[in-house]
């Protein structure tokens, strides 16, 4: 055995009776049932490799059945260099390096492990605290707020390898890029009749530059050999969702219809340190598109009973001041009950910006549990408790303020960046996990991010955290399905599975051929009647070949057809029977 490894002292002694100075040893007692150990500073194929080698280590001499692996704590930096590092959680660094340290843990096998939820600051020895969420651990109980860039990050990635039924265990296929390495890992992921396909790009430029910025990368995407694996279509469209510097934060960046003539192969631009995650169709695909049932933006304050659904805006921000006159949130509802969520691939809000503000805003879009409880005509803050705070007292300072309830079943749907140059142009947010319920209605809240830390402290000798300003107070708008210009309004883009229509019926032989054939078949002298009064020439027509004799009695379908077969003839002519 060797000397040293990361638990080795509580593997030497899983079998130590308490307590544990007696040294009684019993063979059918284990104190050891999963294994838990720490990671800092490690990138992605570091990472995976150090831990496969653990496990494997420690399962070698742990003489009972494989130990479950829980990763207790996880971050991209070393325990040695919080207070010497330059980033938190918020920075894009951190956020590639997780999403890197996710892939390759999966490439690996390595499926269990647990992470920090929370990012807070703290006095306590100058550490800023890292976490998936921002949130104010020092008020019970404990408000969460949005993720972290770090978190967003983690969620492309999680949600990829769960798949649609979060049942996770998912197949992992080849992946071939232009740029394969291990700091920009490639994943693609088979979840029934979609792939996901996850791209990195970890950073680092040179074996002497840990720390340096990467440049933007092109990477060419290679399916050609996987078409017959995928079964691509020509003119399919490909999701590509991102989290990078370049102002996506997890939200859709671009549509990508995919090309036979180009072997399916496409490129994209990957800034340093962004995550990409994108959704491949298997087999032929339907494009539609849904119009909203209703929209409209509540405000707060002294608008609080104001009804805007007629607006040809919806309006959203978050007052820095107490009254909250100009906090406002928008509703939008959407009928799903035109198609089959079976057959979904991909959904995708679409929003054209009408108002910007001076810098970047980054807004969430939360998928409402009960959609169809609100109408646009009659909806205001006082009457939409089912998701919003109803009266707001002070300042939004910290997530214990934030007005926008994340209980009652909402879930984040995702998030929208508004960008000073983004006016009149279309923003895009994949919103398939909340059209994949089976639900007339699906309907979303638009807010600003539900996140807000104030916290400015002198934590040397990184300074603090960067204040969330609340962008001064000011807000974007989108048009609205009031708008003028039919192009802005909103609408969701589906696509769905190419279903094949059921075959054509057979044609029916004429009426009188019927009852001809069962006045043969019967023996029916009336039916042989009707037959002649139908047939233009009052003939019969030419003998086919012989029918068997008829069964006594004649079979029930035999009877019920002769009988519609009359009363056909009697609603159709004159004949008398």
């Amino acid at each position: 055995m060797p000397s040293q490894y990361f638990g080795k002292p509580t593997l030497d002694n899983e079998h130590t009776l308490f307590p544990p100075a007696a040294g009684v040893r019993n063979a059918s007692w284990y104190n050891l049932h999963a294994y838990s150990y720490h990671s800092y500073g490690k990138e992605g194929d570091d990472l995976a490799k150090a831990t496969y080698g653990l496990i494997q280590l420690v399962n070698t001499y742990h003489d009972g059945p494989p130990l479950p692996i829980y990763t207790t704590e996880h971050a991209s930096k070393t325990a040695s260099s919080w207070n010497l590092a330059l980033s938190t959680s918020d920075d894009y660094f951190e956020a590639a390096r997780l999403a890197s340290q996710l892939m390759w843990m999966a490439v690996f096998g390595l499926e269990e492990y647990i992470f920090k939820f929370s990012s807070t600051p703290s006095n306590n020895g100058g550490i800023i605290k890292s976490g998936l969420h921002w949130g104010e651990n020092s008020v019970a109980p404990f408000p969460v707020g949005d993720t972290t860039t770090s978190g967003e990050a983690a969620g492309m990635v999680i949600r990829a390898m769960l798949g649609s039924d979060r049942a996770g265990r998912k197949p992992l296929l080849s992946c071939i890029t232009s740029t394969n390495s291990a700091y920009r890992p490639c994943a693609l992921v088979k979840d029934d009749d979609v792939y996901y396909l996850l791209l990195v790009n970890d950073g680092v430029v040179t074996a002497t530059s840990g720390a340096g910025k990467a440049q933007g990368l092109a990477i060419g995407v290679s399916l050609k050999t996987l078409i017959d694996e995928l079964d691509l279509e020509d003119g399919s469209v490909a999701v590509v969702n991102e989290l990078s510097s370049s102002g996506y934060y997890g939200e859709v960046s671009s549509l990508v219809t995919l090309s036979a003539a180009q072997d399916f192969n496409f490129s994209l631009t990957l800034p340093p340190w962004g995550v990409l995650s994108i959704t491949l169709p298997a087999g032929r695909q339907v494009p539609s598109i849904i119009p909203p049932l209703g929209d409209a933006t509540v405000f707060a304050g002294a608008n609080l009973g104001t009804n805007y659904g007629s607006a040809t805006t919806l309006t959203v921000g978050t007052s820095i001041t107490s009254t909250h006159d100009t906090t406002s949130v928008a509703f939008i509802q959407f009928s799903a009950s035109a198609f089959d969520p079976s057959t979904l691939n991909s959904a995708v809000l679409e929003l054209t910006v009408a108002q910007v503000a001076s810098t970047n805003m980054l807004l969430t879009v939360l998928a409402l549990s009960n959609a169809s409880s609100w109408n646009e005509g009659s909806l205001v803050w006082s009457n939409a408790g089912f998701v919003l705070n109803t009266s707001l007292s002070g300042a939004v300072t910290s997530v214990v303020k934030n007005f926008v309830r994340l209980d009652n079943g909402h879930a984040i749907a995702g998030h929208i960046t508004v960008r000073p140059g983004d006016l009149n142009t279309v923003k895009r947010v994949d919103v398939s996990a909340a059209f994949a319920v089976d639900s007339n209605v699906i309907g979303f809240l638009i807010a600003r991010r539900m996140r807000n830390n104030l916290y400015t402290g002198n934590v040397a000798p990184v300074g603090g955290i960067p204040a969330d300003t609340l962008n001064g107070g000011a807000a974007v708008a989108f048009y609205s399905k009031e708008a003028s210009t039919a192009a802005y309004r909103p609408q969701v883009r589906l696509f769905l599975d190419f279903v094949p229509p059921p075959p054509p019926m057979p044609p029916s032989p004429p009426r009188c051929e019927l009852v001809w054939l069962c006045s043969r078949h019967t023996g029916d002298k009336r039916l042989t009647r009707l037959a002649l009064a139908l047939l233009p020439t009052g003939r019969p027509p030419p003998p086919g070949p012989p029918l068997p004799p008829p069964p006594s009695p004649p079979p029930p379908r035999c009877v019920c057809f002769a009988r519609r077969a009359v009363g056909f003839a009697r609603s159709d002519t004159s004949s008398s029977v």
